[in-house]
């Protein structure tokens, strides 16, 4: 659970610094900055698909439902 949480965190810095970088490319069109907003986008989405992959390998695991205890008639 741990580790698909971290990667929720890892996806928003990769999706925040992208945009970031791609604003500061808007206003300053420094070529290195357009560079890493894409590098960004490119590792956002292979994260992405990682993340995917986990999620459908361990959602027995992840989704696990409490056992009810209730009797029932």
């Amino acid at each position: 659970m741990w580790i698909v949480l971290s990667l929720f965190l890892l996806l928003g810095i990769l999706l925040g610094a992208s945009l970031t970088t791609f604003f500061f490319f808007l206003n300053t069109h420094l070529d290195s900055l357009m560079i890493f907003s894409y590098l960004c986008i490119l590792t956002f989405i292979i994260v992405l698909i990682v993340e995917m992959f986990l999620i459908n390998k361990y959602k027995n695991i992840l989704f696990k439902k409490g056992d009810n205890y209730e009797k029932q008639d």
